[in-house]
This record gives C-alpha cells, sequence and structure tokens, in this order.
C-alpha cells in the first residue's frame, strides 16, 4: 500500500523575532510553572554557584583584587556597624556595576562597645534598623544581608559587652527574628542570609531562628593546617564542609546554602598546594556539594596572626584561585538571557508498533521547558494516551490524510527523570522527539494546519503568529510517496540557524524522519516557513514560547 512506502519528515522550527508574545489562540488552562530565570528573586542562580570575595572595608580594594583575580566578582562582601548606614556610594558603584552587594551587620560600634542581642530584640536599635532598611530600599537593588554573623562563637550564659558576648542562642534568636520583621517589610529586596562559623549539628539548631526568617544558610569553613594555633591535617574544602552541610541539608534542604567565608592557609613549602586546592574544589563540589550556591572568599591581605589567607599568598595559590574562578560552574549571568534551545532527544520505531519510550535531551534541567511532539506514519485517525507530567498544546492533534502529530509540554523533566512511554490506539510506525528550551517560563498563543494535497507548494505560518517578538517552535509533517527524502529549507523572512537534531528510520523503500531544525526570522511578512524538494502532505503546528520577565 502507499502509507507502506511513505516518507514522513517532521521538522521543528526555531523562530526568534524578539520578543512581544501575542494574546492569540492562547490556552485558558493551567500552564506548567518554570522556574526560567537564570537568577530566581531570592538571588539563587539557576546553575552552578556565585563566586565572590571580601576584599577590605574599603570599595576602592575590589577593582585592583578583580584585576588581580582575571575577573569581576559576583558577590562582594562588606562588614557593617551601627554607626552609619549603608550603602555608600561607592558600595552603590559597585553593586550597580553588575555584582551583588553581602552585607553582615555586626551588633557592634567598630572600635567602641558591643551591643546586647536582648536589647535588640527589645527595640532598643529600632531607629537605625529602620534608617537602614530605608537605605536598603532607596539602593533599589535585591542584595544579601546578615545579622551578627557567627553568633555561635559570642554567646554566653549572659551578656558581656566589654568582652565581646552579645547572649545566649535564645536571645539571638529573639534579636535576629526583631531585625527581619522590623526590616523585611520597609527593605523587600534584600535576601536574609543566617551566617554561622561552623558549628555542631546541636549548636546550629539551637541558633536557628526559623525558616520564615531567612533565605539561605551560610557558615565560614577554613582549612587552617598550622596557623591560628591550630594543627590540623590539611583538608580538601568539600570535605571541610561536610558536617554542616550534612545538618542543613538534613534540616532544611529548601534552603539554598552559601559559604559566606571561607579559606586555606598558605604552606610554608610547595607542598601541599593551596593552589590545587582551589582547583581541587572547583573540581570536586558541583557533585559533592550542589547545595552551595555562592562561595565568598575571605582574601584579608598579609597575615591574621599567622594565618595567611589572601589568595595571591603565592603564585601558586593565585594561579590556582584564577583556575577556580574561570570555571564554567562560577559563571553564571546576573540577567536572565534570550530563551536558549538546549538540545533533542531522539526515538523512532523501525517496525510497527503501539507504543514508544521518548528520550530526554541531554543536559535537560528540571527548570527546562520541553517540548514532546510525536509522529503516526498510518493514514487512520488515531488517538495518544497523554503521557504522564505532559499538556497537550492547543491545535493538537494535526492529521493529513496519512500521517498524524502531537505535540505536549512536559514539566519537571530532568536528565535523572526517566521519559514519558507513549501509547498509542492503533500500531504503526511512530516517532518521538523532545526538544529542551532554558529561559521559557511558558507556552503562549499555539494554532495548526494542514495541507492533505502532495505538493511542493511552502506551508505558511498562521498569521496570527507571526508578529515581531515570538519565538516559535514549529512542527512540520511532511509526507511523501516514496524516496528520496524531502529537503525542507525555510522561506523568505526565517534564516536556519546551526543547531538541529534528526532521527530517522528505514523501511519498505521509505524513510520516516523527525528533526529540530531552529531558524531566525528575519522579517514578518508573508510567512512562508517551509519549502519541500518533493511533493509532500503537509501538517503544521506552531507554538509562542514565553520568555522569563
Amino acid at each position: 500500500m502507499l502509507h507502506r512506502k511513505a516518507t514522513a519528515a517532521i521538522t521543528a522550527i526555531l523562530l526568534v523575532i524578539g520578543l512581544a508574545i501575542v494574546a492569540v489562540a492562547s490556552d485558558p488552562r493551567p500552564q506548567p510553572a518554570h522556574a526560567a530565570s537564570a537568577v530566581n528573586d531570592k538571588l539563587v542562580p539557576l546553575q552552578g554557584a556565585w563566586w565572590g570575595d571580601y576584599v577590605s572595608s574599603n570599595p576602592a580594594d575590589v577593582g585592583p583584587r578583580e584585576t588581580l583575580s582575571g575577573r569581576k566578582f559576583d558577590i562582594v562582601h562588606f562588614y557593617e556597624d551601627t554607626s552609619g548606614t549603608f550603602p555608600s556610594t561607592a558600595q552603590a558603584n559597585l553593586g550597580n556595576g553588575g555584582r551583588w552587594l553581602f552585607f553582615n551587620i555586626q551588633p557592634r560600634i567598630f572600635g567602641g562597645s558591643s551591643l546586647c542581642w536582648a536589647d535588640i530584640a527589645a527595640g532598643s536599635q529600632d531607629t537605625w534598623l529602620t534608617n537602614e532598611a530605608n537605605a536598603l530600599a532607596a539602593y533599589g537593588q535585591p542584595l544579601f544581608l546578615s545579622f551578627s554573623h557567627e553568633p555561635e562563637g559570642n554567646d554566653g550564659a549572659a551578656c558581656d559587652p566589654a568582652n565581646g558576648i552579645y547572649g545566649t542562642p535564645a536571645q539571638f534568636i529573639s534579636a535576629f527574628r526583631h531585625v527581619h520583621d522590623l526590616m523585611a517589610p520597609l527593605a523587600p529586596k534584600v535576601v536574609w542570609v543566617l551566617n554561622y562559623a561552623n558549628p555542631s549539628s546541636s549548636v546550629a539548631t539551637s541558633f536557628y531562628p526559623g525558616d520564615a526568617y531567612l533565605d539561605w544558610i551560610a557558615w565560614d569553613p577554613y582549612n587552617w593546617y598550622n596557623c591560628g594555633g591550630h594543627n590540623d591535617p590539611w583538608i580538601q574544602l568539600s570535605d571541610k564542609m561536610a558536617g554542616f552541610y550534612g545538618w542543613a541539608q538534613t534540616n532544611h534542604p529548601s534552603k539554598p546554602l552559601m559559604l559566606a567565608e571561607y579559606g586555606s592557609h598558605q604552606p610554608s613549602g610547595t607542598t601541599p598546594s593551596k593552589g590545587q586546592w582551589f582547583r581541587d574544589a572547583a573540581a570536586q563540589v558541583p557533585t559533592t556539594r550542589p547545595a552551595v550556591k555562592a562561595y565568598v572568599y575571605f582574601d584579608r591581605t598579609g597575615t591574621s596572626g599567622d594565618c595567611q589567607w589572601s589568595v595571591d599568598s603565592s603564585t601558586d595559590s593565585l594561579n590556582g584561585w584564577k583556575a577556580m574562578g574561570a570555571d564554567p560552574y562560577f559563571n553564571q549571568p546576573h540577567t536572565t538571557p534570550p530563551i536558549t534551545y538546549v538540545g533533542a532527544g531522539k526515538a523512532t520505531s523501525g517496525t510497527d508498533v503501539s507504543s514508544i519510550q521518548a528520550v530526554n535531551p541531554a543536559g535537560v534541567l528540571p527548570t527546562d521547558l520541553v517540548l514532546l511532539d510525536l509522529f503516526h506514519s498510518g493514514p487512520d485517525s488515531a488517538t495518544v494516551s497523554v503521557p504522564a507530567g505532559c499538556t497537550q498544546v492547543p491545535g493538537s492533534p494535526v492529521k493529513a490524510s496519512y500521517g498524524q502529530t502531537w505535540r505536549f509540554v512536559e514539566t519537571n523533566v530532568d536528565a535523572a527523570t526517566a521519559a514519558p512511554l507513549v501509547t498509542f490506539s492503533t500500531a504503526h510506525r511512530v516517532m518521538a522527539v523532545t526538544y529542551a528550551f532554558r529561559y521559557a517560563s511558558g507556552i503562549g498563543p499555539s494554532a495548526s494546519t494542514a495541507d492533505p494535497v502532495i505538493d511542493t507548494d511552502p506551508t505558511p505560518v498562521p498569521s496570527t503568529l507571526r508578529t515581531a517578538g515570538q519565538l516559535l517552535v514549529v512542527g512540520d509533517g511532511e509526507r511523501v510517496a516514496a524516496p528520496p527524502n524531502p529537503t525542507v529549507t525555510p522561506g523568505a523572512g526565517f534564516t536556519e540557524r546551526t543547531e538541529t537534531s534528526t532521527t530517522q528510520t528505514s523501511f519498505g523503500g521509505g524513510t520516516l524522519e523527525l528533526a529540530t531544525k531552529p531558524v531566525t526570522t528575519t522579517g514578518t511578512a508573508g510567512g512562508e516557513l517551509f519549502q519541500s524538494s518533493v511533493a509532500a502532505r503537509d501538517m503544521l503546528i506552531v507554538t509562542a514560547l514565553n520568555p522569563s520577565r
């Protein structure tokens, strides 16, 4: 029969026209949500981790340190007392220059007296806290803020300002909650950080204010080695993080983690190597400590007692530090890029089947938007079971006299999750292609059309989906009566891009093909998308993707 010797081709096309989306043919059903931004409102990067530095109290020292490091810092860390408000103009300029500011409020006056947590909780600093919250709101940018870092090193049975003892764990909790509750409504863009030293699990629990009062959990692990009164074995950063990391992941798994400080002493000889310590950290932490989303080095120049923490304590150290900073894991965007095509996963049957196991694209993240296109090559009107975790798009399926195409959008897909098993009502040659997009917040309008006539006429993109600003994913079914395979080229107004993925199978002298072929739209007039090299029937599904805001 004719359909046994047919050639079918489905081509999925990306059309990048800009950023506006037209509100036509919208799907009234709830759409799956995608955490599509490169960084969310709590300053958590979608991938990898931030790379930061504490340089000094002087913002002017940051630039030279970045030059030394070979790149801009993601986070710059400052410690502030309660004598004045921040950020200063110089600090704000750093933040406005593409860095996240991180301020640590110390409950004392530098060079003067300390404050009691109990007094702060009772309102003794409310005027200053209000003024500071207003200053942070006036800055207008998201930033990190912590109160009374490393509290477990400053607690006692009673507050003793002369000796830097601020109070008990319960008093710290009351003070932290009070500071948060007063400042958070006035400065809503502040991201709250609880900053420990490196406590035991029981001590960490005793100082925890509660999930509602903080966004990140931070701590300060150090490789002391033989400085600061220590005589410790040399320890890798990932290993030094293990104890506290386990507590945080067990008790507060929803909270992103940060190293608000970390460092390594400089050995006197060439071994062990501080430079290799940085390189090993970059190699190990992406897999061993994935919940840590920010690394802020304590880069105090010179010595702290007999400890040499600075990144340029030796040439070896500096080279390792720069290698860590160049690692892609620590180079994440601060703003969301345009929608990015991630890749495709391909599955096809060489015989008549009634089900097929889809394949996820390599490297897909749970936050990516994944479209699943299905092709059934038979002449009958088949039906398909809605795969688990999928929502059918408007206009799907589309059918010519031979062949039928469906499109679904998948939710919560990642490389470790099995792609769906798709079941059809009748057996035939079938195909499934998944293709993933990063930084898309969902689907917009969708439309479909079919041309049952076997001809070489180009297939037009529906006019309602040809507005400047749309990013479209176009699935086109091309079905020919015999080999060779059709060569499908974009029509006027579309420039083919380099990404492509194709899956094929041969049968009865013909070939079945399902492909992803992105193109960029160069104009909105006409909208002729496909020109097949051989006579074919056409099936077209067009879906707009919404960019992140």
